[in-house]
């Protein structure tokens, strides 16, 4: 089964904990789903993991043979058991306010720059 059918075919609570289990967020995974990116060799192996072995690894990425060295039968990710669940930590993201400068400030922005010219009155 191919990622986009496995992941369409999830409701939305199952797909938060898909990328939970995978390691990774959802919109990664839509681009994945969509051949917009390419995943590296263990979020395929976490990713077949997280499936129950549902997802066919050659669908994601045809040179996986190749980088591990497999001369041919089919490839088999290890056990859900010995790999570690990786759960990026979540950072609240802050803006910082801006402040509004004062008359004068921009009065001398001028000057602080080396310019010497005089305000007119």
């Amino acid at each position: 089964m191919t990622l986009r059918d496995y992941f369409n075919g999830l409701s939305k609570d199952e797909r938060t904990e898909f990328a939970e289990r995978a390691g990774t967020s959802i919109g990664y995974i839509w681009l994945l789903s969509g051949a917009h990116r390419r995943p590296s060799p263990g979020l395929v192996m976490r990713l077949v993991i997280a499936s129950n072995g549902q997802i066919i690894p050659e669908e994601l990425r045809p040179d996986l043979k190749s980088i591990f060295g497999i001369e041919s039968g089919s490839f088999s990710p290890p056990s859900k058991d010995s790999i570690p669940v990786v759960k990026s930590p979540k950072i609240p993201r802050t803006i910082p306010e801006r402040r509004k400068s004062t008359r004068l400030e921009e009065r001398d922005k001028g000057r602080r720059s080396g310019d010497l010219r005089r305000e007119k009155k």
